[in-house]
């Protein structure tokens, strides 16, 4: 008899976490590459990436789980360099390229690859429906930032239960009903 109920609550188990599965959602967004003007002193550019394609939006009733976003520093037609940059994603800081690192360096050595993956207080933050894209230029000459790819991951929230007060009140009682009857059947020594 404990079987059959272990049995049951598996396939529950099983059943409920496809279900959550199958409603999940991948949305990804390209933003478009970034050939700034030369600006050789304050005050520096402050640029929006334009979405050149988006997969979707975060459907009814779900939320965005997992994020992460990559891209270039340097595009197709300037590959080596660009000028020190900050990018941010609806104001979350997701890269940066100071003077002097490798992403800055007119060395030949072509483009410099960077990622962010959002933490859950990033992602509330993230305006999943239409994200921007926006590249703050820190120091002199050319921001060069190659396209950017973000992708999220979307659920619906994790369920949580919960008991009325009858419900509660109707737990308690059976969970006190089967103490007294284990006591009675249990050995008395």
């Amino acid at each position: 008899m404990r079987l059959v109920g272990l049995a049951r609550w598996a396939v529950g188990c099983v059943v409920l976490l496809a279900a959550t599965l199958a409603a999940a959602a991948t949305i990804q967004v390209e933003f478009a590459e970034v050939n700034g003007q030369p600006v050789s002193a304050p005050p520096f550019a402050t640029l929006n990436v334009p979405q050149t394609t988006s997969s979707g939006v975060v459907p009814p009733g779900e939320q965005v789980v997992s994020a992460r976003i990559w891209g270039w520093w340097g595009t197709f037609d300037y590959a080596d360099s660009t000028a020190p940059a900050d990018v941010f994603l609806d104001g979350i800081l997701v890269a940066q390229c100071k003077k002097f690192d490798p992403c800055w360096a007119d060395d030949g050595s072509g483009r410099v690859e960077w990622s962010h993956v959002l933490t859950s207080a990033e992602r509330s933050q993230l305006q999943a429906a239409n994200p921007q894209l926006t590249v703050v230029q820190t120091d002199e000459l050319t921001v060069r930032l190659g396209a950017t790819t973000l992708i999220m991951e979307t659920a619906p929230p994790p369920a949580v239960p919960t008991l009325s007060p009858a419900g509660l009140l109707a737990l308690l009682v059976a969970l006190a009903a089967g103490g007294a009857f284990l006591l009675r059947r249990s050995p008395r020594g």
